[in-house]
């Protein structure tokens, strides 16, 4: 049996710390496409608002069925190809009205900390003081606009999307 010392603690805490801290930086992952452009999303509000649909021009239903808005759609088509927005702001400038539609996804993020601390004979049971390295690693949620379209007199006047 190989006698433990304090140098050899070290060096394997400090070796475990290594491995774990880039096995933690090579776990990120995609995050799942938003809801607005399912398909099958995009043709259950089809069928639920039928008459909406038949409204349209047929331009605009094309635009709907692929999940894309242009310049010039209502509300109501937006709400078929991308779905009810997550955050609506209504505005006024010079007395005209206007709103902005905001949808949301969200992206994982990985965390990881390594640290090394010490601590005092507080410590209570067999653990009287002493010092040592710790690792650490998270996963959080980002929320972040996705998508979004201005509209002004109930038309699209402008539209962004993030790739």
């Amino acid at each position: 049996m190989i006698p433990r010392t304090n140098n050899f603690d070290f060096f394997l805490q400090s070796i475990i710390s290594i491995v774990l801290v880039l096995l933690c930086l090579t776990s990120c992952q995609t995050s799942p496409k938003p809801k607005y452009s399912d398909h099958a999303g995009i043709n259950h509000r089809i069928k639920k608002h039928i008459l909406k649909y038949d409204n349209l021009s047929e331009q605009h239903k094309t635009k709907v069925r692929q999940g894309e808005i242009v310049e010039g759609m209502s509300r109501d088509a937006v709400f078929l190809a991308w779905g009810k927005a997550d955050r609506v702001q209504q505005a006024s400038t010079n007395g005209r009205k206007s709103e902005h539609w905001a949808y949301f996804a969200s992206d994982p993020v990985s965390t990881a900390s390594v640290g090394y601390g010490g601590g005092g004979p507080w410590g209570g049971g067999y653990h009287h003081g002493g010092t040592g390295w710790g690792v650490g690693s998270d996963v959080h949620v980002v929320d972040y606009v996705a998508r979004s379209v201005d509209f002004a007199s109930d038309r699209v006047v402008a539209w962004q999307r993030s790739r």
